[in-house]
């Protein structure tokens, strides 16, 4: 997956402007702040409360053909 909202890497001035690279989903997770996080709490279970956490970021992943997809939120 590619976030869209990470900083692009650094022009040097030739050839083409560089995308943000692709990476694992895990990756991508680990390197996330802790305040891009929030905790939700969804509903009451039977075993407890249902409690989430969640970010909101813009993506693009890759089609099983391996060419990029749609942005999705």
């Amino acid at each position: 997956m590619r976030d869209l909202e990470a900083a692009p890497p650094t022009y040097r001035g030739r050839g083409r402007r560089p995308q943000r690279p692709w990476q694992r989903v895990e990756a991508w997770r680990a390197a996330l702040d802790e305040s891009a996080w929030k905790r939700i709490d969804v509903r009451d279970g039977s075993q407890g409360p249902l409690v989430v956490d969640v970010v909101k970021r813009r993506v693009v992943a890759r089609t099983p053909r391996r060419q990029q997809g749609d942005e999705e939120l």
